[in-house]
Order: C-alpha cells, then structure tokens, then sequence
C-alpha cells in the first residue's frame, strides 16, 4: 500500500514537472521503463491524451504498451497496438516503426495467435536499422522469432534466430538475456536430437546464470538432467536432479515432476518414481498423461492398489481426451503457422530476387551509359580532329585564292612564294633548331604497317609501280605525322616539284636509303643521286648543299 502511495506521488510530481503546456518528456519514460516499468505505467495512464498531438499520443500508446510487456503483463487486446503500427506505417520512423512491429509480434504472441506475431517479427527485423543502437531490439526480435518458432514445432528453423541472437548478445554484453537465449538454444537442439550441441549451451547458461536467483539456476538444471537422462548418463541425471522439483519455478514444477519420475524409474528408484508419477497424473498439467504412463508402466505395477483402477480410470480418459483436443487445435495452429512462415520466406526470397536482377539491370544500364559516352567522346574528339584538318586546309587554300585574285603579275605571285619559302628555310636554319639534335624519323611512321611493307618490298628486293595506292597510303600516313608536308615542300620548289621527286621525298621522310629507294622506285643509284640533287636545287637554289635534304624534310 505505502509502495503504490509512492508511486503515485512520483507520477503526480513527474507530470507536474515534465507538463510544459502539451509537452511531455518522453526520454525521461522511456529510461523509467527500463528501470521500473509498473512506474512507468502509472505515469503513462496519468497523461491526458486530448492534450497532446498526434505524434506524441502515438508515441505515449506505443510506451505504454512496452512499460506492460516488460512489467510482464499479459496483453489482452490487439486494438491499441494496431492503432500504433498504423500510424508508424504511414510516419515511419527508424527507431519507433520497428518497435511498434516488435510489440505487435508481442501482443499477438499473448493473444496465442502464432502465425501473426511471426509475421510482426519478420517484418520488424526487416526494416531494423544495422547500427549498434537497434542491437538491443534486434537480438529481442531474433530471440522472439526462435522461440515462436519452437513453438511451432520449427525447432530446425528455430536454431538459427536463436544464434544470431546470441551473437548480437555477446556483442551488446547482455548477459542477462544471453542467459535465457543459451537455455531455449540448448532445449531446440534436445527436440532436434543433437545432444551435444544441447549439452554445450546449457553449460554456458549454467556458467552465465551465477548471478541471477536459486530458481532461475535450478531451471537450468533441470534442462542438464533431461539432457544427461537422454544421453543414457542415469546416474549423473540422478545425482542432477535430486531436490530440483521443489526448487525450480512453479510454472515449471510440472515439467519437473515428469523429468523426475521417468530418471527416477530408469534408476529403479520406484517409490520415488510412483509419487511424482501419482503427482503428475492427478494434476490438471499437459503432463497428466506422463504421469499415468509412469505409474502404469509394467516396473511401478506392484505399487498401484488394484482397488484405485476404477478411481484412476475416468480421470485417465479424461487426460487422453483433453491430450487430443489439445493436440488437434495445437496442430490446426502448427500448420497455419508454418503456411504463413513459409508465405513469408518465398516473399522475402522473391523481394531478395527482385532486387538482385533491379541491382544487374542498374549495372547493364550504367556500363551501356558509359560505353555510349566514351563513344559519344571519341566520335566528338575524332569530328574535332578533322574539323582542324579541314580548316588548315581552307586556310591554306584560302591564302592561294588571296595570291590569285591580287593584280596577275608574276612579280607579285613570286614575292609571296619567295615569302613563304623564307620563313620555312628560317625556321629550319633558326638558332632553336640549330641547337637541337637532328631531325629523325618518327616513331609513328617506323611502327606503322605501311613502313613494315616497305621493308618487305625492300628485302624482296622488289619494286613499287608508280601507280600503286601505297604511295597514296604513304603520302596520308605522313600527312597525319605533319599535316603541312605536302604545302611547305610545295612551297619550297615554287610548286615545281615532280611526282618521281614527291616520292623520294616521301622516302626520305621515312628515312629510307639511296640505295633502298633505287630498289623501290626501279631505278638506278645515279639516277636516284640525280633527282635528289634537283630537289635540293629546287628548294636552295645554287650554291646548294645536298646534306641538309635530308634534315629539311624530316624538319618539315
């Protein structure tokens, strides 16, 4: 009395102080949950609902609902959560919208409707935020997820939530909850039949539950003597449970009862066999029907008054009966539940699926969206390339037309040609070029295919006829080395220069030899000495000295 009288002089002092007009501290609630959820409670109740927005009644629904669940209050109606879940599915929010999925699988799981708090459970794991402040809800979804699943008999499916429950727990050091997940993980492995798996998880329960009270360390030991018992250790089962039925929780006293007498029996200890059998048997427990099965089995029948038949009789058909009620509703639930569960997989693998081929579908896109870019470039870079070309080209010509519509005077056209001509043999002659090292024959031409032709033709020791396209090929290969090549030379001679000279002009460019050009043009070494010392004419005039041919067009 004096304990709720505090209580709710708190509550009454909280509200005073936290009401600023409509507001109210939530942060302060939330931390008195984790502390002393039935306060919370009380100030929760005492908060004027009509006073607040809707955000804030949402969220004050949503408190309430968790201050119950952890004060372990069992939920009675769905109405309130789902008012809660509605509102967070339109307004979501990372932290409150899978909470409020959380206690919707928590609330239907009170209201014994399996299939839809697993559905609750799912969705809320789906769309828990991957940080380390969610890792609290999620190992509780996971926990929740496994034991329903237990429930539902999916003991296989069951071992894996339970795990990642566990891993998250060990992460978070909540060894309080680490301790009850160890426990159900050691109980599923029993129902699947992996004894040692079962064995090792009750050991780490048993170390972890030190620190929390006699009963809770006596449930866990009474799932050490089941396991010991399944494994055929009768003896270490015996000397386990010795005691254990009268200090384990009395929820559990029945489950005890029945693990008891069966090790009890096994060791042929009978009358201690035959009274937690009786105990079983006329209790209103699921194991009533262990504990007739027990005291009926053919080693306790020397202890069952033959004159107590017709009193154990109507109460036995009863248990079967009850046994086969309770089994068919409980196998109408099982097989909606695993429906549902496995619904709920294929969705998630198809979602899973959708968005695998959605992420290969962006992939192909992005890599055909680059390839057309690049190409667009090249194809821009390459139009660029010619438009300069073309425009050298219509400047050049547009300097001859300029030379051609001036007064018709051979003086004036020859001034202009001599101009040119000049400045070309300046640049050749200037102090820079001086300086540098010769001209020599550009990679690009020694590399290319046309060269690599060349030689062949030289090796071969064969000729290329004048009407070939390969001095064609040549003169565009070198064009693209020196664009102005064919202009300057042509400025050079005054526009007197040969095809036959163009061609050893070509050779020379490619820094072919006297002699190998005497093979590919089919003429002979003085004839070949004679058409480079006219185009060394043509272009220096008298007095010219052959051996700067060669550097000048390797210059131009």
């Amino acid at each position: 009395m004096i304990k709720t009288l505090l209580i709710s002089a708190l509550s009454i002092l909280f509200i005073a102080c936290s009401h600023r007009g409509n507001v109210v501290d939530f942060d302060y609630i939330e931390k008195v949950i984790s502390d002393s959820p039935e306060r919370a409670i009380v100030i929760l109740d005492s908060i004027d609902r009509s006073s607040l927005t809707e955000a804030d009644r949402h969220l004050a629904d949503l408190l309430s609902i968790e201050a119950r669940d952890k004060a372990y209050i069992t939920h009675t109606s769905d109405s309130l959560v789902l008012d809660v879940m509605d509102y967070y599915s339109s307004h979501k929010d990372d932290r409150l919208y899978p909470l409020a999925l959380y206690y919707g699988g928590r609330v239907y799981s009170d209201l014994g409707d399996y299939p839809t708090a697993l559905r609750y459970f799912q969705s809320a794991l789906d769309v828990i935020p991957e940080n380390m402040d969610n890792l609290e809800l999620k190992s509780a979804a996971l926990s929740q997820t496994g034991r329903l699943l237990d429930n539902l008999k999916l003991h296989s499916d069951a071992i894996p939530y339970l795990e990642k429950s566990i891993e998250i727990g060990k992460q978070s050091g909540d060894t309080f909850n680490l301790t009850y997940d160890y426990s159900l993980l050691s109980q599923v492995n029993i129902k699947v039949g992996n004894l040692p798996a079962a064995r090792k998880y009750n050991a780490e329960a048993i170390r972890l539950a030190i620190g929390l009270s006699e009963i809770e360390q006596a449930d866990m030991a009474l799932e050490l003597a089941s396991i010991l018992h399944r494994e055929h250790k009768t003896d270490s089962a015996l000397m386990v449970i010795r005691g254990l039925p009268g200090k384990v929780d009395p929820l559990c006293r029945n489950y005890s009862l029945a693990i008891a007498a069966q090790i009890y029996l096994d060791a042929n200890v009978q009358d201690t066999a035959y009274i937690y059998a009786r105990q079983l048997a006329m209790s209103n427990s699921p194991y009533k029907r262990t504990g007739f099965k027990i005291m009926f089995s053919p080693k306790l029948k020397s202890l069952v008054p033959k004159d107590t038949l017709l009193f154990y009789q109507p109460i036995y058909d009863r248990a079967i009966e009850n046994y086969l009620d309770t089994y068919e509703a409980s196998e109408a639930i099982i097989q909606n539940s695993q429906y549902n569960y496995q619904l709920h997989v294929r969705e998630k693998e198809k979602a899973e699926a959708g968005k695998n081929k959605l992420y290969l579908l962006v992939c192909i896109i992005s890599v055909l969206a680059a390839l057309a870019v690049i190409g667009l470039l090249w194809l821009r870079m390459r139009n660029l390339r010619e438009i300069v070309r073309l425009q050298m080209t219509l400047d050049t010509l547009r300097d001859f037309r300029q030379n051609q519509n001036m007064e018709p005077t051979g003086s004036t056209v020859n001034t202009q040609q001599e101009i040119l001509r000049k400045k070309i043999l300046h640049e050749f002659n200037s102090p820079k070029q001086v300086g540098c090292n010769s001209p020599v024959v550009k990679e690009s031409i020694i590399l290319s295919d046309i060269y690599q032709r060349l030689e062949n033709f030289i090796a071969k020791n064969k000729s290329i006829p004048d009407s070939d396209g390969l001095w064609e090929e040549l003169a565009q290969l070198i064009a693209v080395d020196s664009p102005e090549f064919r202009t300057r030379l042509n400025t050079l001679t005054n526009c007197k220069i040969t095809d036959s000279e163009f061609r050893v002009a070509l050779l020379i460019r490619c820094g072919i030899s006297p002699s190998s050009m005497a093979i590919l043009l089919n003429r002979t070494k003085s004839t070949i000495s004679s058409r480079r010392s006219i185009l060394s004419y043509k272009i220096f005039g008298s007095g010219n000295n052959i051996k700067l041919l060669n550097p000048l067009i390797l210059f131009l």
